[in-house]
Order: structure tokens, then sequence, then C-alpha cells
């Protein structure tokens, strides 16, 4: 029973924080059970006073995420140690995508690899050019990337400041993101046959995405805005998601908060 109730208070704090991220006012938000979405919500949207149901369904980390979270702050120190006892010709920033997360026993070397690259094509920065290398640039010089990294971005310029992060929204890759959103759309569409609708003017889909489609990050500190904001979703989730059901379907990231509507 407790932990049912803190499922529902947790997916009514999603709506609530969404709708205020929309700065929607919201006249009230209550749990719901079936056959009613998960939320039921009565609010000004776009200039019209709603009464609305949100069906709320989220990601869930995987080990791997955690694991590449707690593995980053020790990769990125060991970078920022060694450009502070050798510095570089000119700084760097650098964007590392994962295609798994390293072991532990692995993380320290490579971080000098990364580094060791960055060196190698710091003849680069007389341009203030950048560099995308991807995995299949990475040879026995630098096994760790060959095992780890998906691709690896360096930017020299005005804005580089030696600052190191990776997208822990494509540790997993885009296609498997969008393949999750896949998943859940169609399963909530069987869903969405059996709720009642009645007394409701719409019935939504919050995607809540928890955090791992965030944007890129440092040990401390967002950095670039999310992918998702720059780029039109798949044509095929949007045809999905309009033939849902479901009036109005977004993903929403709580920390730090941005929001997508596929459809609606």
């Amino acid at each position: 029973m407790g932990s049912e109730r803190q499922k529902q208070d947790n997916e009514k704090a999603l709506v609530v924080s969404f709708l205020a991220h929309k700065q929607w006012s919201v006249r009230s938000a209550e749990s719901a059970r079936p056959p009613s979405p998960d939320v039921l919500v009565s609010a000004q949207v776009e200039g019209r006073a709603l009464r609305f149901g949100v069906e709320v369904t989220e990601y869930r980390r995987t080990p791997d995420d955690r694991t590449l979270a707690s593995e980053w702050p020790r990769i990125e120190a060991r970078i920022a140690e060694s450009v502070r006892r050798r510095p570089l010709p000119c700084p760097v920033n650098g964007l590392v995508s994962f295609a798994s997360p390293p072991r532990k026993s692995r993380s320290l070397t490579l971080a000098d690899e990364l580094l060791g690259i960055a060196r190698l094509h710091a003849d680069r920065a007389a341009s203030g050019g950048n560099i995308r290398l991807t995995d299949s640039h990475f040879d026995d010089s630098t096994p760790c990337c060959q095992a780890y990294v998906r691709s690896l971005r360096l930017c020299w310029g005005e804005d580089a400041v030696n600052l190191w992060e990776y997208n822990d929204a494509f540790s997993r890759s885009r296609p498997a993101i969008w393949e999750w959103v896949s998943e859940a759309v169609q399963t909530k569409s069987q869903k969405f046959r059996c709720y009642s609708r009645e007394g409701l003017d719409e019935v939504w889909l919050l995607l809540a995405s928890g955090g791992v489609m965030g944007p890129a990050r440092s040990a401390n500190t967002i950095i670039a805005p999310c992918p998702f904001l720059a780029q039109a979703p798949p044509s095929e989730i949007t045809d999905l998601c309009s033939s849902s059901g479901f009036d109005r379907v977004f993903i929403w990231n709580a920390e730090p908060p941005w929001a997508v509507k596929l459809h609606g």
C-alpha cells in the first residue's frame, strides 16, 4: 500500500512540475485509479480552462547509467590534474559519448587516453577548429577508447576552457532512447482504450525521462542544452503519437527542466 501511494505521489509531482514549467496555472491535481488516467487535473492551458487526465510513464535508469555517472568525476578530475601539471598548448573542450561505461579499474587509463588524443590534435587550436572522432578512429594505442567510447568531440576556440563533459543521454544511443519512447507510447496506447473519459476534455501522455535524457554535464554543472530541443523528433515517433489516441504527448525532464511536445 505504501509503495503504491509513493508511486501516485511521484506521478502527481511529475505532472505538477511539468505544468509549472509550461506556466499553465493549476487549480487542482489529484491521483486517480483505473479506469481513470494516473492524474486528474484542472488547469488553465493556453488560455483555456481544461479538465484533463494525464497518464505517466517513467524511464528507469539502468545499472550502466548509474555506473557512468559515478565514474565520470574520477575521469574529469584526472584530466584536470594532468592539465594542471602539464598544460596543453591551448585550452580545449571535450565531449565524450560512451558506448558502455568504463570499468572502475580502467577509468584513469581512459582519462589519460582522452587527454593524449587532445594533445595529439593540438595543432587544430591554431585555427580555432574542432574535430569529432568516432570508434573507428581508435586503435590499439588507445584500448580504453576502443572499448568504451562511441565518439569524442574536441573543440578549440574562444570558449574553450579545458572543460570535459560526457553526454549521459547518449551513453545509450539515440535510437535506443527513441525505442523507449516508441515502446512506451505503444504500451500506453493499448491501455488508453480502457480509460474512462467521463468529465474530461482531454487525455495526455507524459513520458518522464528521469534525467537520463538530460544534457551533457560535467561533474557538477549542466553545460550543453538538451539535444532533443535542437531537432525535430523522428517522423515515425510523431506518427505513432498522433495515432495513439492521446490528445497530447510530451517528454518531460524535471532536472534540469525541459520539455518536448511530440503530439497535440
